[in-house]
């Protein structure tokens, strides 16, 4: 594929849509029907098998077309939120379903609200901080929303606007009190989400992507993997030199480190989770023999993976032993959009952030599976606070280079006399150096009683206060529900007019 060199508009309310709306949909459509006749054998088994039986799991069992896009759950900023209005907008065009995968397996981040001069974290359970995953963080409680809304109401009269904050607050709290025996963090996020955005009228089915683990294209799929853990490795590794080499990034690391391959141990591209201790591995296959085994963490039971046996056999292999021991095969980025993007949706739609991520992927599917990888999608948005709308940001540099100008003209013409006299005084000599003092003298004493200068400082203090301030307001990472409702309305009318015009 080729690739544009994607970057977050500037201004606000702008939008960024790739490729543009004419061609993602003939990219959905030309994906669908490739994907949909796949004989590419995952676990000996054709691709488009495991394919019907992963859209049936997601609940379409026709071959209606799938729009996804997936964020880990947290409090998402405008251009991530974005795109929900790019699927919902994309879906209305074609007559597809749109999905947004709620990501409660990643370790929990970005979750405080903030404002001018305010910022809270939104739970305020301690493992916010320190869980593997975030479905380990329990929703906030009652009281803690309590102070959360006192805050916010407080606040109000200087935003000029009325947020959506309270809105989304409300429908957090009815979350967690609808679930206080068996809800979380990230289901309570992704609950009250989804009801604002139902409200704004955008219209996508939002599927939380634990449940999805113990499907059985999912495990047919990790097993794929895991019982080729050499092969897979070394196609994954030099997917992502060929990355590096092509951005010109020196880090063994950046953006994802290499799987770690030794005589005994094959790194997999999947975590391991104990679900009895709430604990985290990278997952290592051991070599024994000439044999691949996932075995439980710090203990000797292992099941033999095998190559030759068939998808859903090796799934319910895998099944039984996961069950067995509370352990679940959890993916990392490149691997859930790999089996995303080839056994679920029609097109995935990512950010920024994840279409590069996604040019690893691309060369992962097409040296490992063998096939043309199906084209993905890009889209984010730019909103700032509405208070940034009506002000200059704030700055800090142009003040004090102002300030220096004024510094070294508080003497006028007599600081050009006093130059030229120590330029015409000998080098190292007495005379130069107190024409030099009495010029510093003088320029001090003109300093403490120049009304400009007063009134500069002043507005120096005034611009440090306006950036610290300018930090939230032009900041675009912003949890979406402060913005008022008409804001939001507008930009879910942007994506809808983008693809009404396709």
């Amino acid at each position: 594929m080729t690739y544009a060199d994607w970057k977050a508009p500037k201004q606000d309310s702008q939008i960024l849509i790739w490729p543009e709306p004419e061609t993602f949909v003939r990219a959905v459509d030309e994906n669908a029907a490739r994907l949909a006749g796949a004989e590419t054998l995952v676990q000996n088994r054709p691709m488009r098998e495991l394919r019907d039986e992963a859209r049936s799991f997601a609940g379409v069992h026709d071959q209606r077309r799938i729009i996804l896009t997936g964020h880990q759950t947290e409090l998402w900023h405008p251009g991530v939120w974005a795109k929900n209005a790019m699927i919902d907008a994309s879906a209305r065009k074609m007559g597809a379903v749109a999905i947004h995968l709620a990501v409660d397996t990643d370790a929990p981040k970005h979750l405080s609200i903030r404002w001018p001069n305010f910022s809270m974290p939104i739970s305020d359970d301690p493992a916010a901080t320190s869980a593997d995953w975030a479905a380990l963080v329990p929703p906030p409680t009652p009281v803690h929303l309590d102070e959360i809304e006192t805050r916010l109401n407080a606040a109000k009269s200087t935003f000029g606007y009325e947020p959506m904050l309270g809105e989304w607050l409300q429908a957090m709290r009815i979350a967690v009190l609808d679930g206080l025996n068996g809800s979380d963090l990230p289901k309570s996020i992704a609950t009250a989400s989804h009801q604002l955005d139902w409200s704004l009228g955008l219209e996508y089915s939002i599927h939380t992507l634990s449940p999805t683990l113990g499907s059985r294209a999912w495990l047919a799929f990790a097993y794929h993997v895991m019982s080729r853990a050499a092969e897979f490795a070394n196609v994954y590794n030099g997917s992502i030199a060929c990355y590096r080499k092509q951005e010109g990034i020196d880090s063994s690391t950046r953006p994802m480190p290499d799987l770690r391959v030794t005589n005994f141990q094959i790194e997999a591209p999947f975590w391991l989770d104990e679900l009895t201790v709430s604990r985290r591995h990278r997952m290592m296959i051991e070599l024994r023999n000439g044999s691949l085994y996932l075995c439980r963490p710090f203990a000797d039971d292992c099941l033999e993976l095998k190559p030759g046996l068939d998808a859903f056999e090796a799934a319910e292999n895998l099944r039984e032993f996961v069950l067995k021991h509370r352990l679940r095969i959890t993916p990392r980025a490149l691997t859930l959009t790999i089996f995303m993007r080839l056994f679920v949706t029609d097109v995935f739609v990512h950010g920024i952030g994840g279409g590069r991520y996604d040019q690893i992927a691309d060369r992962i599917i097409h040296r490992h599976f063998g096939i043309e990888p199906p084209k993905f999608a890009v889209s984010t948005a730019t909103m700032f606070l509405p208070q940034a709308l009506e002000r200059e940001k704030a700055c800090v540099p142009c003040v004090l280079r102002d300030g220096h100008r004024l510094k070294h003209a508080v003497l006028g013409e007599r600081k050009r006399r006093l130059v030229d006299a120590i330029a015409g005084a000998p080098r190292k000599s007495r005379e130069r150096a107190e024409l030099f003092t009495q010029m510093q003298r003088e320029m001090r004493a003109s300093r403490e009683n120049n009304e400009q200068l007063q009134r500069w400082k002043t507005l120096l203090e005034e611009m440090r206060m306006r950036a610290i301030e300018d930090t939230v307001v032009f900041d675009r990472e912003i949890f979406y529900a402060v913005q008022p409702r008409e804001r939001l309305i507008e930009m879910v009318g942007r994506y809808r007019a983008a693809f009404r015009a396709s």
